[in-house]
């Protein structure tokens, strides 16, 4: 008994501010237990703490009923934690105050945030009806204030994540500015997918990681465009295509030669001390990127970052990539989609997400096993036997950019998750047709992405110390016949090989793992997502997730005319997308038979 005492008394001492919150906290565990149902009770928690006036300077009636129960119910573990809830309760109310002053203090708040934080997470919470108040308000002062987003987010991002966030941003204290819509999805996503406190998978958390991410607030671009007078900026949205392309011209040379502040570059090379070397990638992130509603896909730029050389010349690559980054958010493409959505007088602003690029090293190159673009609903079924809400994947090996950016010249694997083998390609030989042959790879010495015939690519590979594991990506084509081979081959030969996953395909594990990660975010955002991932070293990376579809142009039903046989030109039922064409003057028909027997001069 003396040696709790004593242990107590040190642990109420240090935190005797948060007292007043303990006493509540305890009053109602204990009147909810019952402890204190008779008058003796009472009477003998008061004599106590008064016997403890010279030690404990506390002797009213709800003490006198805390250090009873402390000394004679309660164990040690349990008093620990009844004390760390306490603490947090106190300092969520203290957050909560600081959120609803006419002028919160950024500073305060963050203090109050990080020392929340230091206590452990323990058995205890403190009760919603306190938390989810300081989530929303944390969320949209930090993260994003996007309503549907926000929604969202309150249920699955807490105050511990928000407190990574911020170790991991790079801002102005008096002006805390956003992270964008794009770090707001990635962020989400993985929270959902992977939660910290509960709901927990141990499938999920084994198989999904998070790469590295730092965070380039909204605030930053807004004092760079200042301090090196780049106010046009602002105005450029307004101006004609002509005017635009002439003023923008002047404002690139201009905009390339700023500075950024000293404090800005500092944690700069902090990031790039801390990524000790690795590949990374600049990633736009504006507050309306990624939207419900509006997803600004393509709109703006992302640049791929070495990260090799001397530590001035690695902080000169990141500081450009940054700066093109910026500037996309002018460029006349989003302005043009901004002008279509009404969004023209909405004041966007750039956030920039900076990310360790998910792969690995092979001699010069750089590159994950695959790259993959998932939808929770398939946009079209070619089969009858596929269901579009079971989802689909659009694959690539490499670099994820020949999955998000379509190439005419080239074939990402499209997978249905109903059947993940089934495939439209009748035979061997027209899977090799259609298949993958270009890889998009980063060339660490040249510090540019390069895109690679795989044969080449994989015999170059192959040379060097390190071998690239190919089981489960390529097969081997010979006598009209797909077969993955036990042995990789010493040299590989055109047309005697395809890129066409089927390995890993025929692995179950992992078709329902990505079917799960878009299942579960599907029913988290409460409609159909579109996500972005890297799959390296038996882990899938959520790097991208946002709503599929725009509400706005959903068509939810079209009815068909009543057209007389006579009048049919050629009918299909596969392979369409929920979407709806209108004002078609002209419909012209090609007789694939006679066009085929043309000359092809």
């Amino acid at each position: 008994m003396e040696f709790k005492h004593h242990l107590f008394y040190q642990e109420i001492m240090a935190h005797s501010e948060s007292i007043p919150c303990l006493l509540k906290v305890f009053e109602r565990v204990l009147e909810a237990k019952g402890k204190w149902s008779r008058e003796k009770d009472w009477n003998d928690a008061v004599k106590f703490v008064e016997s403890q006036k010279k030690k404990i300077d506390v002797n009213d009636y709800y003490s006198a009923k805390l250090y009873h129960a402390f000394f004679n119910e309660i164990d040690l573990d349990d008093i620990k934690e009844y004390i760390n809830l306490g603490r947090k309760e106190f300092l969520a109310r203290k957050m909560l105050e600081n959120l609803n002053l006419a002028k919160d203090d950024p500073l305060e708040l963050r203090r109050l945030l990080h020392e929340f934080c230091e206590i452990p997470i323990g058995n205890m919470h403190v009760a919603p009806t306190v938390t989810l108040g300081i989530r929303v308000d944390l969320i949209s002062q930090f993260i994003s204030d996007h309503l549907p987003f926000i929604g969202i987010a309150k249920n699955y991002i807490n105050m511990r994540d928000i407190e990574q966030i911020l170790d991991n941003s790079i801002t102005i204290v008096s002006k805390p500015g956003l992270v964008g819509g794009k770090a707001a999805g990635m962020l989400l996503a993985n929270r959902v997918v992977r939660p910290t406190l509960e709901d927990y998978d141990v499938e999920l958390d084994e198989m999904v990681a998070e790469t590295d991410s730092y965070f380039l607030k909204s605030c930053v671009v807004v004092d760079y465009i200042n301090r090196n007078n780049l106010q046009e900026c602002h105005s450029l949205k307004y101006l004609s295509s002509v005017e635009h392309e002439e003023t923008l011209d002047d404002l690139k040379i201009r905009f390339m030669r700023g500075k950024f502040s000293k404090e800005v570059d500092e944690k700069l090379r902090y990031i790039l001390e801390e990524t000790d070397g690795a590949p990374l990638i600049v990633r736009s992130s504006s507050y309306l990127e990624d939207g419900i509603g509006f997803s600004f896909c393509g709109k703006y730029e992302s640049v791929f970052v070495a990260n090799r050389g001397a530590p001035d010349e690695r902080l000169a690559e990141l500081q450009e990539a940054i700066k093109e980054v910026y500037l996309s958010l002018y460029g006349m493409q989003a302005i043009e989609y901004r002008r279509d959505k009404n969004l023209i007088d909405y004041n966007e602003k750039m956030a920039v997400l900076i990310q360790k690029v998910v792969g690995s090293f092979y001699g010069k190159y750089f590159f994950p096993a695959m790259g993959i673009v998932g939808f929770s609903k398939a946009s079209f079924c070619w089969n009858n036997k596929l269901k579009a809400e079971d989802g689909m994947l659009r694959m690539v090996m490499g670099l994820g950019t020949r999955a998000v950016d379509r190439v005419g010249d080239d074939y990402p694997r499209m997978v249905f998750l109903t059947n993940p083998q089934l495939r439209p390609e009748i035979g061997a030989k027209e899977q090799v047709k259609y298949s993958q042959r270009m890889i998009d790879v980063l060339n660490v010495e040249t510090k540019k992405v390069e895109t690679i015939n795989f044969v080449e690519l994989l015999n170059e590979i192959n040379q060097g110390k390190k071998k690239f594991d190919l089981k489960g990506l390529i097969s081997t084509f010979e006598d009209d016949m797909l077969s993955e081979p036990m042995l990789a081959p010493e040299k590989y030969t055109h047309g005697k090989c395809a890129i066409t996953l089927n390995g890993i395909l025929k692995k179950k594990k992992f078709t329902d793992l990505i079917k799960k990660v878009l299942k579960k975010t599907e029913k988290a955002y409460g409609m159909p997502v579109d996500m972005e991932f890297a799959y390296n070293n038996g882990k899938l990376y959520i790097l991208q997730c946002r709503h599929l579809a725009e509400r706005g142009n959903v068509v939810e039903d079209v009815t068909i005319p009543d057209v007389k046989d006579e009048e049919i030109v050629f009918t299909a039922s596969k392979g369409f997308s929920n979407a709806e064409i209108t004002n078609i003057p002209f419909l012209i028909y090609v007789d694939n038979k006679k066009y085929n027997e043309l000359s092809t001069s």
